[in-house]
This record gives C-alpha cells, structure tokens and sequence, in this order.
C-alpha cells in the first residue's frame, strides 16, 4: 500500500496524467509520469519508481485515493493536489501561506524562523528592484533554510526533493541549492545570485541592529555595516567571503545592497525580534 503521502500528491498528479494522455498511450503516460517532480517526492519517501508507474498503468489501484473536489475560486489549492481541471495550469505554485507552513512544520526555533522572514523581505525588495517576481523571490527568500534545523548536515540537499515534491518551480530549487557554495549548483538565475548575495549580508545586518540603542533597524547605518565587517570577532559565523562574493556576482557595491537590506527589513522589526 503507497504512503498517505504519495497517495495525496503523486497519485494524484498521476490520475491526471492517465486522463490526459488516454488508455491508447501508456508508455507516454509512464514517461510523463516520470518527471523530477513526481520522482523525487517518490524517493523521499523511500519508495520504489516502479510504484508510480504502476499507479499510471492501473487507474484502479487508486480507489482510495479519489482526488478531492477542485476548491473554489479564491482558495490556495493544496500543494501538489488535484483541482478538478484537466489543464496544466491548475496544478499552481504553492502560495505564501503554505511556504510559511513548509517552514514552520520543519523549522522550530525563532532564530531560523526569523532569518527566513527577514530573507523574505529583503528578497521582496531585491525583486521591486530588479524587475523579479515578488512572490516567487520572496518565497524562495523563505524557504531557503527550511530543511537547516533537522538536517545540518545535508542542508540544503535534504529539501530538494521535499521542494520538488510540493510543487515548487526549479527555479525556486536551484536558487535553494546554489545559495550553498558547496553545493556545486551555479547560480544562473538573477534571483539565485540575488538570493546568495543576500543571506549572509541579511544576517549579519540584523545582527549588527541587536547591538544598536533600542535594536532597532531603521538606526543601523552602513558605515556602521563596514566598520563591523572588518571585526572578525563580530558576528563571526557570517561568511564574510561569501558577502563579497555575493556583491561581485551582482556586480553592484556592498553600500547599496546594506542600504536594501536595512528598508526591507524596518518595515517587519517586530516581526524579526527587532525594535
């Protein structure tokens, strides 16, 4: 019997698949079936390929897994869930909503909690900036430690197949896997250099805000940012050498992204533990 998970999500997918290609094409089916997306949320899970094929070959062995009523119009679809429609548009990107959820179910303590929100804004901002997708970047802002907490070790190669399993865009993935330099995955999109350049850099001025009267944000000053950067006892854990690979990737200079990082983060203070 397939986990209630697989039954929830690739099922799912797969019964769509079947109706969509017809009973005179299975090996498209199979084939079609067989995509990074369905695969990898397989091999998370333990659980052998030949299962999803067999879904797809045997409308029938998903009985018990009857897709649910496609919702209303206005409400955020499950990730990854069958919505009634036979198009490929209605299998949606998760929304903001259940990218939070995401976070939260894997990501316990405040500290990483408040690091993806304040990501998420500051990657919001850096999308006003370069003609990017508000949404899609600050999600991929969001999500992008989601997997630290559990799995340190095999952050973020760990979550690939978790992100590719709800439904999220390569994009979103790549940008998550390239933002770790050892990972080897090149940063080739804006929003992954973006997301690179940003991380360290968000950190290290929120730390540089705890120190301030008051911690406040809206008070940190980028001569300030400078001045600490060059006190590798201060916040020592932060990649300085990524910070300015970061800055060299975007070909800007390091005032300007501290100054972003500064406005996205005053507006949600409270929100990151800050005045």
């Amino acid at each position: 019997m397939l986990a209630p998970e697989i039954t929830r999500h690739a099922a799912a997918q797969a019964r769509w698949l079947a109706v969509e290609a017809g009973p005179a094409a299975p090996g498209a089916q199979i084939a079609w079936a067989l995509t990074p997306v369905r695969t990898s949320f397989f091999q998370a899970h333990s659980r052998p390929l030949a299962d999803l094929a067999e879904i797809v070959k045997r409308p029938d062995s998903m009985a018990s897994a009857e897709p649910p009523e496609a919702p209303s119009r206005g409400t955020p679809n499950p990730p990854g869930l069958w919505t009634g429609a036979r198009t490929c548009q209605d299998w949606e990107m998760p929304n903001r909503a259940d990218a939070l959820a995401l976070l939260e179910e894997h990501t316990k303590t405040d500290s990483l909690r408040r690091h993806g929100l304040a990501l998420e804004a500051v990657m919001r901002a850096a999308a006003a900036r370069d003609g990017g997708d508000l949404e899609l970047w600050g999600i991929t802002g969001l999500l992008h430690d989601f997997d630290y907490e559990g799995h340190p070790e095999e952050h973020p190669f760990w979550g690939r197949p978790v992100l590719e399993g709800h439904g999220y865009p390569t994009e979103v993935v790549l940008a998550i896997q390239g933002h770790a330099n050892f990972s080897g995955v090149p940063r080739e999109s804006p929003m992954a250099r973006w997301l690179f350049a940003l991380d360290e850099l968000t950190g290290f001025v929120m730390a540089v805000a705890m120190v301030q009267p008051g911690r406040t944000v809206s008070s940190v000053r980028v001569q300030s940012v400078r001045k600490k950067l060059k006190d590798k006892a201060f916040a020592r854990s932060v990649s300085r050498e990524d910070i300015a690979q970061g800055t060299a990737e975007l070909g800007l200079e390091l005032d300007e992204l501290v100054q972003l990082v500064v406005d996205a983060l005053t507006p949600i203070s409270s929100e990151i533990g800050l005045g």
